[in-house]
């Protein structure tokens, strides 16, 4: 006889719902932010007032900054959401 299991399914907290959406607007906006970063870059070139280079990888001048510093902001976001949503629930894990 042939038994089809099923699998359990884990219910998602609060707060790891609110991660999950927090992380995925945060990473929405690096990608917006960063595509920003391109268009301005592009834009630049087509003026030639930065090399057109800049908007290739690795990724040159002020595209390089600009790009960087989205980067940078984007980490933040994420390691602050996850410190505000899900650290605290984790914790009493571990009292």
């Amino acid at each position: 006889m042939l038994w089809l299991a099923t699998a359990a399914r884990a219910q998602v907290t609060d707060n790891e719902s609110k991660c999950q959406i927090g992380t995925s607007l945060a990473q929405g906006k690096f990608v917006t932010e960063q595509a920003k970063c391109l268009i301005r870059c592009e834009q630049g070139a087509r003026k030639n007032a930065n090399p057109r280079r800049d908007w290739f990888t690795p990724f040159g001048g002020a595209t390089a900054t600009c790009v960087q510093l989205d980067k940078t902001k984007a980490e933040g976001s994420l390691i602050s959401t996850v410190r505000h949503t899900l650290l605290p629930s984790w914790g009493s894990l571990y009292r």
